[in-house]
């Protein structure tokens, strides 16, 4: 068995364990009822009826997704060292970087699931919400005056082209990256943290202090700021250290309805893996090292 069979061994493994975690399970289930009910509460204009649901949903995914990514992490090695079987799977030919990588693969594979599955009842709300909303327009079209018929069949494009937008691909991507990204960010925590709770609320509070960076980068780079060499040295490393969560509002921009290239979100794709490299090295020198 060579380095590569072994790793999706144990990713396919973790992808189990993590499938069999309640708390999982639970935040998948409410990520589900609060996509599949979106459609409910949107009562406005046709535009924005469909805004609300893209922005509702994809941040459903996002909220979910976060927390999945995160506590799925956290307690992967906490559960392995309670459990005493880290000792019984390194005790074969698996070096540790191997058992990492396989760990963080699994984790991979159920954000994967997690997004695909909301994405997937997503594509199904906006479906049934295109369908009723072009019966409407179609029974309304039943005797009526030419100019009318005319203003409903452009009605009926305008659903289609909400609907079926393909930029929503985009968005979806850009959204699995950036939950990639804090899986990567709580697995190096976990590396060297003493508690599941530790790294939970570590990984959270590095996300969080990532959509500040850009304010650290402008202080930073700002000249004629009155700040010391201290202060500018930390927030120079920390505006190389943490990614700029920031990067990821171009999701927002793509649900409001505004064209983004494919080439801009293939750079913040580029960018997420990256930092999930860098982080991936440092996690497996980190734990190359730990004592077990």
């Amino acid at each position: 068995m060579n380095a590569a069979d072994r790793i999706y061994a144990i990713a396919r493994t973790t992808l189990v364990e993590a499938l069999r975690q309640k708390v999982l399970l639970i935040l998948i289930f409410f990520g589900l009822i609060a996509i599949g009910t979106s459609f409910v509460f949107a009562n406005l204009t046709l535009e924005e009826e469909f805004k609300f649901i893209k922005d509702f949903c994809t941040g459903a995914i996002s909220f979910f997704g976060l927390f999945i990514a995160i506590i799925g992490t956290a307690q992967l090695l906490p559960s392995e060292l309670e459990n005493r079987t880290i000792y019984t799977i390194l005790a074969k030919p698996v070096r540790r970087s191997e058992f990492l990588l396989g760990k963080f693969c699994g984790i991979l594979f159920l954000l994967l699931l997690t997004v695909v599955i909301m994405s997937a009842l997503f594509a199904v709300v906006l479906f049934i919400k295109e369908q009723s909303m072009i019966a409407i327009e179609q029974a309304g079209m039943q005797g009526a005056s030419p100019e009318y018929i005319a203003q409903a069949q452009e009605a009926i494009a305008r659903i289609h082209a909400e609907a079926r937008d393909p930029r929503l691909v985009q968005a979806i991507l850009l959204i699995f990256g950036r939950l990639a990204l804090v899986a990567a960010i709580t697995l190096l925590v976990s590396t060297f943290a003493t508690s599941l709770i530790f790294t939970a609320v570590t990984s959270f509070m590095l996300y969080v202090i990532g959509h500040l960076q850009n304010v650290a980068r402008e202080v930073w780079l700002t000249p004629g700021q009155e700040t010391g060499w201290i202060t500018q040295v930390f927030l120079g490393t920390l505006a190389l250290l943490l990614p700029d969560m920031n990067a990821y509002t171009v999701i927002d921009e793509i649900v409001a309805g505004n064209a983004v290239s494919w080439s801009f979100t293939l750079d913040v794709l580029g960018y997420t893996a990256v930092y999930i490299v860098v982080y991936l090295t440092a996690a497996c020198l980190i734990f190359g090292q730990r004592e077990l």
